[in-house]
Parts: structure tokens; sequence; C-alpha cells
């Protein structure tokens, strides 16, 4: 969170994803203390995979967002101060 807003969300296949791309860059073994969250959640591997929604919003709706193809986390969020409420994670199934 910045500013009590929500900046990103990752899944471990996302953070997996990550740590291959940057592991194949350099022929070798990262170590995740040379990297920040915000190098995470920006990599192309995660970025816009994410997406916030107002915790009272009907389920379905949440299902729809998570058939988008790049978003892989819905965090809904109190509407009042954008506090983040809960998570739900995209399925390895379909929907």
């Amino acid at each position: 969170m910045e500013n009590d807003v929500v900046m990103g969300a990752i899944t471990h296949q996302q953070l997996a994803l990550f740590m291959t791309n940057k592991a194949s860059e350099i022929d070798g073994m990262i170590d995740l203390n040379d990297h920040t969250i915000s190098d995470i959640l920006d990599s192309p591997a995660v970025a816009d995979g994410f997406r916030t929604m107002p915790a009272g919003s009907p389920f379905f709706d949440a299902v729809k967002v998570l058939k988008e193809p790049k978003t892989r986390v819905v965090v809904a969020v109190n509407p009042d101060d954008g506090a983040p409420v809960g998570v739900i994670l995209r399925a390895h199934g379909r929907y």
C-alpha cells in the first residue's frame, strides 16, 4: 500500500515467473534479497495482473474481472478508505 492505496498483488506463479525471467537474464540463480517488492510488482510478469474492487461488489463481477487475460488477483477494498479487506485468486480451472 502507498498512501493507503493498494499498489499491487501477486500470486506464487507470478513470483516464480519473475524469478525464472531474472535467472535467465543472468544465466544463473538470483537472490530475492537483491530485489524490492516494487521490482517484482513492476515486472512484465506481474504488471497489470491485479485489480481492486469495492468489497460490496457482487461476486459475479469479480469472476468477470478474473476472466480478463492478465488478471490473476482481485483485491476487495473498503470503499470508504481503500483498505484491503480480502483477496480472490484466479483458479487453475476455467470459470
